[in-house]
């Protein structure tokens, strides 16, 4: 306790006025008996002097248990404030408690819920250690007659109040616990579970007067409030850090603006990703200035025309599937972003950006753009790309009136090769051919394998006496060249088919045939040679009347 307080003194002083007048009163009596004219007065004034004292004594003593009140409730409040936790607070709270109401124990369970598996005690203060102390968070199973203590606390929602004696007193609690004399209440905190703040008297029946149990009641009132606060901090804390853990567990970088696009938090994999050592690097910056530079084509990349800006001021999500973000050191990737906005109070306060580097899901999509355009052989285009860009070509022909130029080359001797050292050696002759072919052409000219052994050329913005150069430069190359197989050298010959793409009414089948009759008429004619197609080729239209022949002849024999 403190020192005395002024009011005490004052009472003290009072008690000393009473009681000289109270001498004096006697004094005058006895001068009475002498005097006996003032014996009358004498009583009198005695009387009222000690009804006087008495009255003015308890108002004093009234007084006095106020001001007690008073100091205990500060004391309380001095250890609520102090306490920077929940567990801060029952441990400070029931340690006074314990001293102001001069108790053997006090505790604080939870949960008070008659209806829970079981309880348990987050913190008792006990001087000295009574057997049957509650052990600090042990789980106790909630038995019949603690369910019915609980829900008798929670209906009547005051102080109980019994002792060992008592008819109905819970006998488990009492020898249990070894406790006399029990006072609990029920708090209700507004986080949570109902809690029940108790005390035991353990040495001896202790009898409460009003005043205690007022005090008890108060005092729980306050530790219900001081429980509400710090619970909510406690609970706010901890939804924070699962929060932050959520974020730092996902693979999806995320982090946060407000309306000027200042990074108001962000979490691991976005640190991560843009190669950042620290959140403080991000925190309070500016985002779209740290990792929106310039387009690549040197075409500005403004902040007001950012789509996360325009999440913003639209209020509604915005993706995009593609964007170049950049890292500190200059380095960017591909990134795929979804952009939220921050709504609060139907204003928008910000914007929640989630975006992932899609590095590997633009190389794997290209292995597999790869995989489909491509020969996996040779690398060499496949057919269906080859006819992809042939389409593209008659096009340009009906648009740009341009003209261009389509090879179709057939190798001859390869089946031997095949036969005789294996399909090892064709696989191989082939990729070597395909080197020949590339370096005769020009870079932007597009060289497809389109069979076994057969191979096409598509030549944009090109002339037929110009075409007609080019496949005389394949032809050379390939006279020149030699396939050497374990010790065997061979000789490859091709022979060229060549159509003139002039028309935006050919069709690609149409070229396909054109292209390979003429490649074929190369090879009736003494192979190793190059056959032009015109539209009013003689040689052509015997070769397709022959093959009108061989269909007749087929279907003469058949029926």
């Amino acid at each position: 306790m403190s020192a005395k307080h002024p009011m005490k003194a004052s009472l003290s002083l009072m008690k000393f006025r009473l009681a000289l007048g109270v001498s004096v009163s006697v004094s005058l009596i006895c001068f009475g008996f002498i005097f006996e004219a003032y014996a009358l007065i004498s009583v009198i004034s005695v009387m009222a002097i000690l009804t006087g004292a008495t009255i003015a004594g308890h108002i004093y003593s009234k007084k006095e248990l106020h001001i007690e009140y008073l100091e205990n409730m500060e004391t309380i409040n001095r250890a609520i404030n102090k306490s920077e936790s929940v567990e801060d607070l029952l441990f400070n709270v029931l340690s006074e408690v314990q001293h102001i109401l001069k108790t053997d124990r006090a505790w604080l369970l939870y949960p008070c819920d008659p209806n829970a598996a079981s309880w348990k005690v987050p913190m008792e203060v006990t001087n000295p250690d009574f057997p049957g102390a509650m052990e600090k968070n042990n789980e106790i199973p909630m038995t019949i007659e603690a369910a019915q203590l609980f829900r008798h606390a929670l209906e009547i929602k005051d102080a109980v109040y019994f002792d060992y004696d008592s008819p109905n007193s819970p006998r488990e609690t009492i020898d249990e616990f070894g406790v006399l004399t029990q006072i609990h209440i029920a708090l209700f905190p507004k986080t949570g579970e109902p809690w029940m703040l108790g005390v035991h008297q353990c040495t001896y029946q202790k009898v409460w007067n009003d005043n205690e149990i007022q005090l008890f009641k108060e005092i729980s009132r306050r530790i219900s409030d001081a429980l509400t606060s710090l619970l909510f901090l406690r609970n706010l804390a901890e939804n924070e850090q699962r929060n932050r853990t959520i974020l730092d567990t996902t693979a999806e970088a995320i982090y946060g603006i407000d309306l000027e696009g200042n990074c108001t938090f962000c979490n691991t994999a976005c640190i991560r990703i843009l190669g950042f050592s620290d959140q403080r690097q991000l925190i309070g910056k500016n985002m779209h200035n740290l990792i929106h530079h310039p387009h690549k084509n040197g075409a500005s990349n403004s902040q007001l025309n950012c789509p996360i800006n325009h999440s913003m001021r639209d209020s509604k999500l915005y993706h995009v599937d593609t964007e170049m973000l950049y890292r500190p050191n200059g380095a960017s990737f591909p990134a795929e972003y979804w952009a939220h906005p921050i709504i609060e109070n139907n204003q928008v306060t910000g914007a929640v950006v989630t975006f992932i580097d899609i590095t590997d899901r633009r190389q794997k999509e290209g292995e597999l753009s790869h995989q489909a355009s491509h020969d996996s052989l040779t690398d060499l285009y496949n057919r269906l790309e080859f006819e992809r860009r042939l389409a593209e070509s008659l096009l340009e022909t009906n648009i740009l009136d341009t003209q261009h130029a389509m090879f179709f080359l057939d190798l001859d001797q390869f089946k031997v090769i095949n036969d005789t050292c294996g399909h090892a050696a064709g696989d191989e002759l082939l990729r070597q051919i395909s080197e020949v072919l590339k370096s005769s052409i020009r870079n932007d000219d597009t060289l497809a394998r389109i069979g076994g052994d057969e191979f096409a050329i598509l030549m944009l913005d090109c002339t037929l006496d110009q075409a007609s150069q080019v496949a005389n430069v394949i032809l050379n190359a390939v006279n020149d060249f030699q396939f050497v197989w374990e010790d065997n050298i061979f000789r490859i010959q091709i022979c060229i088919g060549l159509v003139p793409i002039t028309s935006p009414t050919q069709t690609i089948s149409e070229l396909f045939i054109q292209a390979d009759a003429a490649c074929y008429l190369a090879k009736d004619a003494g192979r190793n040679r190059i056959h032009i197609h015109h539209v009013d080729d003689s040689e052509m239209t015997e070769r397709r009347d022959e093959m009108q022949w061989v269909t007749k002849i087929y279907s003469a024999l058949k029926e």
